[in-house]
């Protein structure tokens, strides 16, 4: 299955879904070069496996990359404002 988890990751999950599926459907008898065993697990719950929804971490990275590029962008800007919002409240005298 970790070479389902590759290859998921470089095509996506459904395109090798879908491949095991179609190498399924054909029936190979005979293993070719440059194909996936298809011995051990159950390629029903290979595929099954494949299209179910995405794990919690798959579905976390987008967001927490998100939230850091939010904050490398707003920390200059406050870095910037900060010493403007500490002077507001002081109170200027006149000459």
């Amino acid at each position: 299955m970790a070479a389902d988890d590759q290859a998921a990751q470089k095509h996506g999950r459904r395109a090798v879904a879908s491949a095991l599926l179609e190498m399924c459907a054909v029936g190979l008898t005979v293993t070719m070069s440059g194909l996936p065993a298809m011995t051990g697990t159950d390629p029903a719950e290979r595929i099954r496996r494949l299209i179910r929804a995405t794990p919690p971490q798959e579905a976390l990275a987008p967001a927490l990359s998100l939230a850091v590029a939010a904050v490398v962008l707003a920390l200059p800007v406050a870095l910037a404002l900060a010493p403007a919002a500490l002077l507001a409240g002081t109170a200027h005298s006149g000459c």
